[in-house]
C-alpha cells in the first residue's frame, strides 16, 4: 500500500497486500510463473544465439521478479539487481537487433510482415502496463479499502504475460 506517493519500493507497495508468512504475493507469483514458463518454452525451441541471449536474459528478469514477489529483502539490492538485470535485457534486445540486421537498430523497415504487425501490439500492452502502475501508483489505498479482498497488481501481471508471449513470438523467429 502506498504511504507516500514519492516513495515506491517494489514489491510491496504494490497493490496485491503481501501475506506475513508463507509467499508473500501469491497471486503475483502464479502469474509471474506463468510468464516465465512461456519464455523458457521459446528459449529452448529458438535456434539463433542473440535471440536465445535474449530469451535468456528476460527468463532471469522475470524470475527475479517472480522471486521478489515470494520473498522480500529489506534492503536495496532487489532494486539493484532489477536494474542491473534491466539494462543486460536492453543490451541483450539491441544485440538481437543487430545481429538480425547488421545495423544498427533505429526503425523496423527491416523486419518481417509478421514481426511488423505484432510491433503495435506491443506498443499497446507497453503502454497499457505503464497505465495500470500510475493507477496503481496513485489509487492502490483507495481500491483496497474499497475491494480488500482483490489483488489489483494481477491487472498488470496477467497483462504482462501477453506482452511476453508476443515478444517471444518475435525474437524466436529472427
Amino acid at each position: 500500500m502506498i504511504k507516500n506517493k514519492n516513495t515506491y519500493t517494489f514489491p510491496f507497495n504494490t497493490c496485491e497486500i503481501p501475506n506475513k508468512k508463507g509467499i508473500s504475493q501469491p497471486y503475483s507469483v502464479f502469474f509471474n510463473f506463468i510468464s516465465c514458463l512461456i519464455i523458457l518454452y521459446y528459449l529452448l525451441i529458438t535456434t539463433n544465439f542473440s535471440s536465445k541471449l535474449l530469451l535468456f536474459s528476460i527468463l532471469l528478469f522475470e524470475l527475479f521478479h517472480t522471486f521478489c514477489h515470494s520473498i522480500h529483502l529489506h534492503n536495496y539490492s532487489q532494486i539493484i539487481i532489477t536494474h542491473l538485470l534491466a539494462y543486460f535485457v536492453n543490451f541483450c534486445y539491441l544485440f538481437a537487433l543487430y545481429n538480425y540486421s547488421n545495423k544498427i537498430p533505429n526503425n523496423y523497415t527491416y523486419f518481417s510482415k509478421d514481426i511488423k504487425s505484432k510491433i503495435p501490439l506491443i506498443f499497446i500492452l507497453t503502454l497499457f502496463i505503464l497505465l495500470l502502475f500510475i493507477n496503481e501508483s496513485y489509487n492502490c489505498k483507495k481500491m483496497l479499502n474499497k475491494y480488500k479482498w482483490f489483488p489489483f497488481h494481477i491487472l498488470i501481471e496477467i497483462t504482462a504475460i501477453f506482452l511476453v508471449y508476443n515478444i517471444c513470438t518475435i525474437f524466436s523467429k529472427l
